[in-house]
């Protein structure tokens, strides 16, 4: 995208200055047309390389936000894996999970939060005095 605008601002920069160069060969030495001319094809050259310019930084900015999501692609992948992993887990093996998670996070107190987090019933509390 941008070498195709790049060559065409090279083009129309050569175009122009072409014209002004066959005008002046054409008009000869009048002075006040190529006053003009000249005055036209800097203007010109400036408008061109301007929109060249934003065109570029317009070109760049939708890369990196492309490289942003791509970035950030990742991350629900590894939530649909868990919860592919959680399918796959019996009732028993959840329990047993959570047995675990329990454990090891009781040592911070963090043991009641966990049960709500995990959502734990009633029945998961029967089972384990059972």
């Amino acid at each position: 995208m941008v070498r195709t605008t790049t060559m065409i601002s090279l083009v129309a920069t050569v175009v122009v200055w072409a014209a002004i160069l066959a005008a002046r060969l054409v008009a000869g030495a009048a002075l006040g047309i190529m006053d003009f001319m000249l005055v036209a094809g800097v203007g010109t050259t400036i408008a061109l390389w301007t929109v060249w310019a934003f065109v570029s930084i317009d070109f760049v900015k939708n890369q990196s936000e492309r490289g942003k999501v791509k970035r950030a692609s990742p991350e629900p992948v590894s939530d649909a894996r868990l919860s592919l992993l959680l399918q796959l887990l019996d009732e028993d093996e959840r329990r047993a999970l959570k047995r675990r998670l329990r454990d090891e996070l009781s040592a911070d107190g963090e043991g009641v939060a966990l049960e709500d987090l995990l959502g734990d019933t009633g029945q998961d509390r029967r089972a384990r005095r059972g």
